[in-house]
């Protein structure tokens, strides 16, 4: 686990840490790779304009309820995040995002993480998804039932939970699940109990960016399955201030020891298959969709997407057709997912959403 410093030292270009300080820290937590001190320098340069434009002053704060990552990050600790997520970014997309002047989709979404307002602590928290619905699917759209939570690694007992398939999770992060059966043997409830532990011990993504994950105290949670299949897919619908660009049918399953599995397919709004599908990951060859759910997946999702600048909105679904909000995530792939054929528009289709004030950013 890496521990970031807490620390603030003056003196450094944009006011909080000095460069030399910076470097010794990012050495030691990194090692002494030329790349990361390159990308240590273009963080520094860019956070310097950052404070030249004024974006860390008090009147450029969001409202109340709402963060950024420049607000949630200080000194040391925003210096050392930008640096190493600027290094991971350039590894995979072979160039250094911009922060005030995105070009790309995968950039943008890089900056997202650190200049976009987030509405905390709702961003990122599955026990709070449901404050995404908006008032005009209130009675028609609903999360799937949360039957416990906890800040402690201690399962309810059996006599507490009614007897069926569940979903134990960690309300941040991803990743963190499995699929199990109340009532519990003993020998299971003491290994789930001591996942747990690790879960909420672990400051998901907050060494990469995504700060939101770490701005509410992480639970371990109790969520009724949707669906009596072992492997439901998820239905994660792309929106651009409710204009949909893109949907992927998801499958995430897990063995016994804990290993993940997972296939996807690339749709366009109209649930044809694309062409280019994922470059590592296996196709989904076979799933089903009721004619009458697809038309619901959509109007859902326009309905929570206008609040939004841009939210990949995922949905579940019954074996009654009836689609159930599963997750809003703000950056999916971190910004590290290879960009696709469709990059181009979802750039376009983000910059025309930003024009709009969006009730949650």
């Amino acid at each position: 686990m890496t521990h970031l410093p807490d620390e603030d030292v003056p003196g450094w270009p944009f006011g909080q840490v000095a460069p030399a300080l910076a470097w010794r820290r990012a050495q030691a937590l990194f090692g002494r790779r030329a790349s990361l001190l390159r990308s240590g320098r273009v963080a520094a340069a860019q956070l310097s304009e950052l404070r030249r434009r004024g974006l860390f002053s008090p009147a450029a704060r969001p409202a109340e309820g709402f963060l950024r990552g420049i607000d949630f990050y200080s000194g040391a600790r925003l210096a050392l995040v930008l640096t190493r997520a600027m290094n991971r970014f350039h590894a995979v997309h072979g160039y250094d995002p911009d922060l005030l002047q995105p070009r790309h989709y995968a950039e943008k979404l890089f900056a997202s993480k650190f200049l976009r307002p987030f509405k905390v602590p709702e961003s990122g928290n599955k026990l709070l998804t449901s404050r995404f619905i908006p008032e005009s699917l209130a009675g028609r759209l609903s999360c799937p039932e949360i039957v416990w939570h906890s800040t402690q690694p201690v399962l309810p007992p059996d006599s507490a939970v009614p007897e069926g398939v569940y979903y134990l999770k960690a309300s941040h992060g991803s990743g963190m699940f499995r699929r199990i059966r109340y009532p519990l043997e003993a020998r299971q409830r003491e290994n789930l109990q001591r996942l747990c532990r690790q879960w909420l011990a672990t400051p998901y993504g907050l060494a990469d960016g995504e700060w939101w994950y770490g701005a509410f105290t992480p639970e371990v949670l109790l969520e009724r399955a949707i669906g009596e299949d072992t492997d439901t897919p998820s239905f994660n619908v792309w929106s651009f201030g409710g204009q949909i660009a893109l949907i992927t049918i998801y499958l995430k399953s897990l063995d016994e020891e804990g290993t993940c599995y997972e296939s996807s397919l690339w749709m366009d709004p109209g649930f044809a298959p694309l062409a280019q599908q994922h470059p590592t990951r296996p196709v989904l060859k076979s799933w089903t969709l009721d004619e009458q759910t697809r038309p619901l997946i959509l109007d859902y999702a326009r309905e929570i997407g206008r609040q939004l600048s841009f939210a990949r909105i995922d949905f579940l679904v019954d074996g009654e057709g009836r689609p159930w909000l599963g997750e809003v995530t703000f950056a999916p792939g971190n910004g590290n997912a290879r960009d696709s054929e469709r990059t181009a528009q979802n750039f376009a289709l983000w910059c025309e959403a930003e024009r709009t004030p969006r009730r949650f950013g």
